[in-house]
């Protein structure tokens, strides 16, 4: 633990502002901007600041444009009321209650002990179905063959937004079992001829050009970012109006989405994003039971690794035999000591057909588990078969 650091904590400031805190961060929500994040101090990053203040919009601001309105509407126009629902000593959460015109919007952020991820959690409770986005031919003249859409621009739609301090900027995404490097200025286009790839699968990372230092964005909902030369990071939460084949893309309830921050140094590889993002999508669930008789040991796993990076996306049983998935999230080829607690007499490598393509050697460690070796190029998927 950090020197001078008392633990994790959320309190409210003399002037109104909340700061929390845990071993890797120190963060400041500011009321008088609508709750949004002014400083976010990197602990473990030589205390950088992440957030570029001088940027006009706002760290964590919610905006969109309502064409029915015909303005834009921004969380950082009203005052919020910020609630402290723990401090300590394993988590500090703090709730924002904002609002986006006359729509209440609830914000709830986290930080935990011994997580570098900051998790939040946006709900608007929407007044009625206003109109959000691209003010094109919204209420007639819509024609299915023309190239022009108002669904086809990002700017205006509902985002959040996370003007980061990284100079110039580059950025990486996860597709399936791959991690792409964008070439693009920008992700901003409103022709179909002129259509960009601007998916977030799970996660988007904007690094800057030296690598020294980095912010991933995980999400729960997959949808579209926004990134350019001038633009900051951005999360597309809602848009309301003409969409895909002329359909009317209205509001019918609360939007409700859950995404997450992780500052790094280095690249995405360097800070471990795709193993970050792999436990905040899939968290351990804890269930709780009682024992019969006291455990034999304190601590036991089905599948461990001599390093941790791979991901393990499947493990089925079938016909007395157990098929493993594995997942090298790597720019580099990797090999792995895998232990296994269960019993084994042999374990293939196998392609996802059943074809078997290599026998793999298997020993016992000191406690009597099964241990074998696999190889995997960069972001290659493996498939093992342990026969009992």
């Amino acid at each position: 633990m950090p020197a001078g650091f008392s633990g994790v904590s959320a309190q409210l400031l003399p002037d109104g502002r909340c700061q929390l805190e845990n071993e890797f961060y120190r963060m400041i929500l500011d009321p008088r901007h609508g709750g949004a994040v002014s400083s976010l101090q990197a602990k473990h990053m030589a205390n950088r600041e992440l957030v570029d203040a001088e940027n006009p919009r706002a760290f964590n601001e919610l905006r969109g444009y309502f064409y029915e309105l015909d303005k834009y509407l921004s969380t950082t126009d009203q005052l919020a009321t910020l609630q402290v629902l723990e401090s300590g000593p394993l988590r500090a959460r703090v709730e924002i209650h904002g609002a986006l015109g006359s729509n209440a919007v609830t914000q709830v952020i986290t930080l935990a002990a011994g997580e570098p991820v900051i998790d939040c959690r946006l709900k608007i409770d929407w007044q009625g179905s206003p109109g959000i986005g691209l003010d094109l031919e919204q209420g007639s003249g819509y024609e299915r063959n023309q190239n022009r859409k108002a669904f086809y621009d990002d700017r205006p739609k509902l985002q959040v937004l996370f003007p980061l301090k990284l100079g110039s900027q580059r950025v990486f995404k996860d597709a399936p079992f791959d991690v792409t490097a964008s070439e693009l200025d920008d992700t901003f286009f409103d022709t179909w001829t002129g259509i960009k790839n601007n998916i977030i699968l799970h996660w988007v990372d904007v690094v800057s050009v030296t690598h020294d230092a980095g912010m991933t964005l995980f999400t729960d909902h997959t949808t579209s970012y926004l990134h350019g030369t001038n633009y900051p990071l951005g999360l597309t939460v809602q848009y309301s109006g003409i969409g895909l084949w002329g359909r009317d893309y209205s509001i019918r309830g609360p939007t409700e989405i859950h995404y997450a921050l992780l500052p790094h140094a280095g690249d995405w590889e360097a800070g471990g994003v795709a193993v970050a993002s792999a436990g905040w999508n899939e968290p351990l669930l804890a269930h709780e039971f009682v024992a019969t008789t006291a455990p034999d040991h304190s601590t036991r796993s089905l599948l461990s690794m001599d390093r941790p990076g791979w991901e393990v996306p499947a493990l089925e049983c079938a016909q007395d035999q157990v098929c493993i998935r594995l997942y090298n999230p790597s720019a580099q080829p990797a090999k792995r000591q895998l232990t296994y607690s269960g019993p084994v007499t042999a374990a293939t490598q196998i392609q996802l057909n059943g074809t078997v393509l290599r026998d793999l050697p298997v020993t016992k460690d000191a406690a009597g588990r099964a241990q074998f070796d696999l190889s995997l190029p960069p972001f290659g998927v493996g498939t093992v078969r342990l026969t009992p």
